[in-house]
């Protein structure tokens, strides 16, 4: 069954990975929630979920989610990576998003791959929530290329960028949909 993610019924926070945060430090770049998205503790970052679809035959579809990231480096630069969206199937699993640098729209484009570690969980749970924990983030080669120009920060494609918990309530969810 294909079934709609309902807006405003859960949530995802990442949280930064030490080294990325090392590497914005030493550029001398700051890194805020974008409203609504709120700060989670030293490191993360809470985005709320604004809705999306899910087939779960094939665990195919997007979340997507409001707020983002904002980088602003000591020259006053700005990168607002927002409207973030989780893709799942079709490939790579990846978040894409709009990237705006100092207020002007660049696009939108796949920033970051999605990593399932080996402890990594993605499931449905019989209460009709979409739950990701344990998942990585790893800046693609757009992003990079994107925060280098706009902040001259050189990262690399496959660099880790933050840990991923994602909570999202399914519309129309029925229990018999999972298996025992």
């Amino acid at each position: 069954p294909v079934l709609q993610v309902k807006g405003q019924a859960g949530e995802s926070v990442l949280s930064l990975d030490p080294d990325f945060l090392q590497a914005l430090d030493m550029a001398k770049i700051s890194s805020s929630p974008v409203k609504p998205g709120k700060s989670s503790g030293e490191t993360g970052i809470r985005l709320p979920v604004s809705g999306g679809v899910i087939d779960l035959n094939g665990f195919i579809g997007t979340v997507n989610h409001s707020g983002g990231i904002l980088l602003t480096g000591l020259d006053g630069s700005k990168v607002k990576l927002h409207n973030l969206r989780l893709e799942l199937g079709g490939g790579t699993p990846q978040v894409s998003g709009i990237v705006q640098v100092n207020g002007g729209l660049v696009g939108e484009f796949a920033l970051f791959d999605i990593v399932i570690y080996e402890d990594s969980d993605i499931d449905v749970n019989k209460n009709g929530r979409l739950v990701g924990s344990g998942l990585g983030l790893t800046l693609t080669q757009e992003a990079a290329d994107a925060l280098l120009t706009a902040l001259g920060i050189s990262l690399s494609a496959g660099d880790d960028v933050a840990s991923l918990d994602s909570k999202a309530r399914l519309r129309g969810f029925n229990p018999k949909f999972v298996d025992d």
